[in-house]
């Protein structure tokens, strides 16, 4: 990650001393613990539809504040910088902390003092929104073509400034740029219809639109291949996944799993098991929140503990959990820095950020060497239950694979088995890599991610179509 870098705002009314004030507030409140997250995001959003453009370019800004008092917490926001409101808000927390006894604690962490900043290669504001929204409308037009019945393209950018305070000590202070752009096209043929869907998106400048084109351009030509795609055979296959998939596989499967507030509610088959062999020897999967570029990056998270790398499995044996600073203390163990919040207006909660499979050694001519079995690649949905341990996804692209050849093109592929039997029934585990961008939903919060890896080889896998 990059090196500290200091503010020099001297704007009266800057995210800055607006968190100076906080500060003296949250000193001043009767309370075991209380913290404050200020955020300014300027922010673009181009929407373009086939027929629609819709474009937005604000400022936002808002106060989360969490008090917690007698092993009770409260939570109260506000987007106004007045700092009456700003008062009003750590009073409210205070009060709806003071409503109940329970027994939350803090693990010990120490009390940061730091500034980052994102390194960006060029700059969101050196390109005028006009250019931005004609980006995204000359996308729509490569989007365009025989067979295709509708197009969109998504673009969006923000520079957030972020301050995390809490009456320990901390002061954390974090810019953030992010850029992301999605297309997407929808072909029909002969009453059948499909779609091709790329993005991309992560923490950096423009730089990261660098391939959009081709992108668009390969959005367009899935949709109209997978036209004559054929229905899958149901059967127990040998299969081989992709990065994407595969990074799906960890995201789902096993980074929702090991979430310490899921394992402490009773709701993950992993819970008991640490230490214990889950996954074949050839299976480590970590989660890295301080991957330059990547789309769940960040220096800190929201309650002020340092993204860092932390392995969820490794060598196939369950290593540990993903913690906020409450789970950890409930543990007896560190906060992993794994505390995240959708915006202001959300308390944080445990999340995950870039969740991977680590690369193996296993070339793809030996990944292939398959005499019968099926290749996926890509995410189309799925889902995941996480307390008995069962999953459903579903692959935006699948081919019969025989004699270690990619042969008949298949469609709305589904992958189903338990979650601790295909882990253990990895068989091989490529030396590429590959990372894919998202959106985590979890608590009605969504929060960027990545996920990803090498290719897989997995016996034994349940796969079936519509």
């Amino acid at each position: 990650m990059p090196q500290a870098q200091k503010n020099s705002s001297n704007n009266p009314q800057s995210i800055y001393s607006l968190a100076d004030f906080v500060e003296l507030e949250l000193e001043s409140i009767p309370a075991s613990y209380a913290d404050a997250r200020l955020i300014r995001v300027p922010f673009v959003s181009v929407s373009v539809k086939k027929f629609d453009v819709e474009v937005e370019e604000n400022v936002s800004f808002g106060l989360g504040v969490r008090v917690l008092k007698n092993g009770s917490w409260g939570f109260a926001s506000t987007n106004s910088e007045a700092k009456q409101s700003i008062r009003k808000t750590v009073q409210t927390a205070l009060k709806l902390a003071s409503l109940s006894r329970g027994n939350a604690k803090l693990s010990e962490e120490n009390a940061v003092k730091a500034t980052t900043h994102t390194p960006v290669k060029i700059a969101l504001e050196s390109e005028s929104l006009d250019l931005k929204v004609k980006r995204a409308l000359d996308l729509r037009e490569l989007l365009k073509g025989e067979k295709i019945i509708d197009q969109s393209v998504r673009y969006a950018d923000s520079s957030s400034e972020k301050v995390f305070l809490n009456s320990q000590g901390a002061r954390v202070s974090q810019s953030i740029s992010r850029v992301s752009c999605y297309s997407s096209a929808v072909a029909k043929e002969n009453g059948n219809t499909s779609t091709g869907f790329e993005r991309i998106a992560g923490v950096g400048g423009l730089e990261l639109l660098k391939g959009a084109e081709e992108k668009a351009e390969k959005a367009r030509k899935k949709a109209i291949d997978l036209l004559n795609a054929k229905p899958a055979k149901s059967g127990s296959y040998t299969i081989i996944i992709d990065g994407e998939m595969s990074g799906v596989l960890a995201h789902e499967a096993v980074g929702h799993a090991c979430e310490a507030d899921a394992v402490l509610a009773g709701d993950s088959i992993l819970e008991g098991k640490i230490g214990a062999q889950v996954a074949a020897e050839s299976v480590s999967i970590f989660d890295d929140a301080s991957i330059g570029g990547a789309n769940g990056s960040f220096f800190f998270d929201d309650e002020g503990v340092e993204g860092k790398k932390k392995f969820l499995v490794k060598n196939g044996v369950l290593a540990g959990f993903l913690h906020s600073r409450e789970t950890a203390a409930k543990f007896g163990v560190s906060s992993t820095g794994s505390c995240r919040a959708m915006g202001y207006s959300n308390a944080p909660i445990v999340r995950m950020s870039n969740t991977f499979f680590e690369k193996g050694d296993c070339s793809e001519d030996d990944l292939f060497d398959l005499r019968k079995g099926v290749y996926l690649k890509g995410m189309k949905g799925g889902c995941v239950q996480t307390k008995n341990g069962t999953y459903v996804f579903t692959a935006e692209e699948a081919w019969e694979i025989e004699n270690g050849e990619k042969k008949t093109r298949l469609r709305d592929v589904m992958l189903s088995g338990e979650i601790l039997e295909t882990l253990k029934n990895v068989e091989a585990v490529g030396k590429d890599f590959e990372t894919s961008p998202g959106t985590c939903g979890k608590q009605g919060q969504g929060v960027p991610v990545s996920d990803g890896g090498p290719h897989l080889k997995i016996k034994n896998v349940l796969v079936g179509g519509r």
